[in-house]
Order: C-alpha cells, then structure tokens, then sequence
C-alpha cells in the first residue's frame, strides 16, 4: 500500500507531492510516484538506500521530500521514525550548561571548550585588519559576488547558489566565494581598481568594461536572462552589431553573440 507523502520546502526551488513504495526488484528498495503536470502521468523514481538508512532501527514515516534545486538537481528525502529512547536507570547524571565562553560547562564544576572564544577573538581581528587594510586601498568590492571572473559579466543570477556561481555569459563555473576573490585580486591589480567611485557607479563602469571588451550590451544581455534565458547554454551565431559597427560572432566558448537596435 503505498504512503502518502507531503514533501516541505527546503531552501529548494521547487516541491513535488509523491507517494512511496517499497520495492520489490533487489536493484532498489523504494519506489517514489511523482505527480506530474500531465494528468494521469506519474513519474516513478527508484531508490536505493544506504547502509546507515537501512540499519537505523524505525519504519519509514509517511514523509517524502522531492526537491528540486535552483541548478535543477533533483533531491529525494525519506525519513524514519526513531524509536523513543528509554530512561536509564543505570549511571551518573550531568547537567550541562552550554554558552560562548566556555562551550559546555558540567554540573561537576568542567569547563568545556574555553579556548574556542579566544580562538575566534583572534579571527575576529585578523578578520577586522584584513578589511581595514581593503578599505584604505580604496578597493570596491561591489558586485564582486556577481561578477564573472572569467569575462567579467555581471548578472545576479550567476550566484546560483551560496556556494555556486556558473557564469550565465561564458559558463565559467566555480566556488562563488573564490570568485569573489579573484575579483577583488584582479582589481588590485588594476590600474584603478575602481577606485574613487561612488557605489552606484561600480556596476556602469564594469558594464563599460564588458561592452568595449565583448561588444556586447550586458543590460541586454541582463534582460534577456530575466525571462529565463541564459546565454551560457547557446550555441554561437552572428548578429548585428550597433549601427556602424561589424557583425560580432561566436567569440567565446558556449556564448551567443546578440545584437542590439
């Protein structure tokens, strides 16, 4: 009999109500039903567990989570009910107390963890240095978490995720905050490094960057990636350029030349 299951959103971009089975065939030990658009149209999904799921005493709740992330990987979630605990009647009780300075603290007098404040006091400064000294280099580092390393694109939407970023221009793909970095590293290294500007004009000085380098008009480019379409996974063509310029073609890997009136 299969379970009904109602899936809860997790910092996905998208949930599927679905049902679960066991399985019979010994290739998987469950059968997840996922509802379609199309009625009368369902999806069903194996999976095989792992070792530690499958050894972890409790039945398997009537809980299936099919999430579905912002990349479009797709994450299935099955959760077993634990069995309730019994009060030991056997060994020695403890209190415990748990804060910043010491991490825990016992009811037999411990204190637990005392160096991890220090520890972090420390980062903190170095951290605190660290910015300081940016700052009196008068680097802007506005936009450096939007900004493709790589081609110098900026699009809110090549932060993916936290940790992602895949550049919706050139497909350049790495660990968001390495990125950053690179930006900021290329910027020091610049003749101006956007020194001197105002906030609101760091954004129309990348843009201007990227528009005398590609040819390109990123606000275009912006526009065209709200309605759900990214450059990065187009083949290269040609198009016309500004009135009085040549025709622009495919001039970077997975990238489309468009053109503008």
């Amino acid at each position: 009999m299969p379970i009904d299951c109602r899936p809860t959103p997790i910092g996905a971009r998208s949930t599927l109500i679905a049902t679960v089975s066991v399985s019979r065939n010994p290739r998987a030990d469950y059968w997840v039903k996922v509802s379609t658009l199309r009625k009368g149209k369902p999806v069903s999904v194996p999976l095989q567990g792992y070792d530690h799921f499958r050894h972890a005493p409790g039945r398997v709740r009537n809980f299936c989570e099919v999430s579905v992330s912002v990349a479009g990987e797709v994450f299935f979630a099955l959760v077993k009910e634990s069995v309730p605990s019994q009060r030991r009647d056997e060994g020695v009780s403890v209190g415990l107390d748990w804060g910043l300075k010491s991490v825990f603290t016992t009811s037999d007098g411990e204190l637990l963890g005392r160096r991890l404040y220090g520890w972090l006091c420390l980062r903190d400064r170095e951290l605190s240095d660290l910015v300081a000294a940016l700052q009196r280099q008068g680097i802007r580092p506005r936009d450096s978490q939007r900004c493709c390393s790589g081609c110098g694109y900026v699009d809110k939407k090549n932060r993916t995720s936290q940790k992602r970023f895949v550049c919706r221009f050139c497909g350049k793909a790495l660990q968001a905050d390495i990125n950053a970095a690179r930006n900021v590293l290329g910027r020091s290294e610049a003749e101006n490094g956007l020194r001197d500007l105002a906030k609101g004009r760091v954004l129309a000085e990348l843009d201007r960057s990227f528009r005398a380098r590609w040819r390109i008009e990123p606000t275009l480019l912006r526009e065209r990636s709200t309605r759900g379409r990214s450059t990065a996974t187009s083949s290269p063509t040609t198009s016309t350029g500004v009135a009085g310029q040549p025709r622009v073609s495919g001039y970077c890997r997975h990238a489309m030349a468009i053109g503008w009136t």
